[in-house]
Formats: structure tokens, C-alpha cells, sequence
């Protein structure tokens, strides 16, 4: 499964995360824009989140798709085989190394306002 805990993220990767844009990841590290409902991520989301629409489907099979901003602001899930891993991303600690999410209580940070979700749903209607 691809990894990106440990190292710095890039600004595709934070983009991703924060806003479920999986364009500019794709135009970095290849790959196919897929639908998310691909991956099964119930186990690592809380009752209360989703997955964004759309997901990259990386060169070596890996999905990767942002968790909802509904109580997160920069959490994104990895895909391989059934198996998922919850990161965030490190962008709303300021140090923009990934993590994985043990407990989705330690990462709870409000999430982004209805106007941040509204921009970001016409900022993705309108990408690639």
C-alpha cells in the first residue's frame, strides 16, 4: 500500500486532503480519477463522515480519497486491497507530515464551515 506518513506533504496531497480535489495528486503521481465508493471505509470513519466523491486511483492500485470536512479539516484515507488507513495530513498542525489517525476523537477539530464545503463542491465541480 502506498504510504505517505513521514514525509512532507505536498501541496497536491494537502489539496486532496482539504478538499477532496484528487486532480492535482493525479497530475503529480499519475493515476485515474475513480469514484470513492470504491473504497470501504466504514471502520476507520466516524458515524458522522463520508468520503468525498471522487478518489485517485494510484499506478500500484492504492486509492486515495479525502474523509468529508464534517468533523475533520484534513483527513484522508488509503486504500489497498480492502485494507484502509485513516492520515491526516499534518496541515492543521502546521507541520504538514502525515500521521495515521488512531483515534478520530484526537483529530475532531471542527471541520470546515458550510461556506469552505460549498467552495470547495464548485472549486471540484469545475477541476479536470
Amino acid at each position: 500500500m502506498t504510504t505517505f506518513v513521514g514525509t512532507v506533504a505536498s501541496t497536491a496531497l494537502i489539496t486532496l486532503a482539504t478538499t477532496g480535489n484528487p486532480v492535482p495528486l493525479q497530475k503529480e503521481l499519475g493515476g485515474e480519477v475513480v469514484s470513492s465508493d470504491l473504497i470501504n471505509a466504514t471502520a476507520v470513519l466516524d458515524t458522522e463522515e463520508h468520503l468525498a466523491p471522487r478518489a485517485l486511483r494510484m499506478e500500484d492500485g492504492s486509492l486515495v480519497a479525502m474523509v468529508a470536512p464534517t468533523i475533520t479539516k484534513d483527513n484522508f484515507v488509503v486504500s489497498r486491497d480492502n485494507a484502509v488507513q485513516r492520515i491526516d495530513v499534518g496541515h492543521t498542525e502546521g507541520t504538514h507530515i502525515p500521521f495515521v489517525v488512531r483515534n478520530v476523537a484526537d483529530v475532531k477539530d471542527g471541520g470546515a464551515s458550510i461556506l469552505e464545503q460549498i467552495g470547495h463542491w464548485f472549486q471540484n465541480l469545475f477541476s479536470g
